[in-house]
């Protein structure tokens, strides 16, 4: 493909965002999404791929607000057969100390094709939002494709010697599909605890304990 040829340009990728704060009162929306059929004025290639969502770390003492923070894949836009992929969501990480008085929403699905449907091999993985209290050891991570189902395995947790994953709960859901190369270690797996994992598609992982 020619990347002067603006039909085989893709989507930039989202940006990264880092905030640390006392407070943080968030009532309008912090999005590092990637560029696709979302933002027509600006992606307007019928081939090549959209742009994947980028990161959002907040560390923050209190968390309020009815507000969003999204790191969403860019969707790609249908061209037939010949349209390019969806890009994958993006990360969130929010470690608080209080985030009672947050009624918002934390989302960092992957990308689509619009208009749709969307067959399983253009859609983006799911991205991974995170989050820990400042007092805890564990934290939770959510990966949800918010009803996206890729064909494969598309969100990845890598191996690079940290040992095992550890998480006081687990959710995939949403069609997600969750890779771990790490073994996974979660605060409890007994009956008394049925919440700390929670699976409504797909998990593979070389241990989960």
């Amino acid at each position: 493909a020619d990347p002067s040829n603006a039909a085989f340009r893709g989507g930039n990728g989202g940006g990264v965002a880092r905030i640390l704060a006392g407070t943080l009162v968030l009532d309008g929306r912090i999005d590092a999404s990637g560029v696709g059929a979302e933002q027509s004025g600006i992606f307007d290639s019928d081939r090549a791929g959209a742009g994947a969502g980028g990161s959002v770390q907040l560390a923050v003492g209190t968390l309020r607000g009815s507000g969003s923070v999204l790191a969403a894949g860019g969707s790609a836009r249908n061209a037939g057969a010949s349209h390019g992929g969806a890009g994958g969501g993006g990360r969130i990480a929010v470690a608080y100390t209080d985030r009672s008085g947050f009624t918002g929403s934390l989302r960092a699905p992957g990308g689509t094709v619009l208009p749709g449907p969307a067959p399983a091999q253009a859609i983006g993985g799911a991205g991974t939002v995170f989050t820990r209290a400042s007092l805890a050891a564990k934290g939770d991570l959510v990966v949800d494709g918010e009803g996206r189902a890729p064909r494969g395995y598309l969100t990845r947790v890598e191996d690079s010697g940290e040992g095992p994953l550890s998480l006081a709960h687990l959710v995939v859901r949403g069609g997600a599909r969750l890779e771990s190369l790490r073994t996974i270690s979660l605060e409890s797996l007994d009956r008394a605890n049925p919440g700390q994992l929670s699976l409504r598609c797909g998990l593979r992982a070389p241990r989960l304990e």
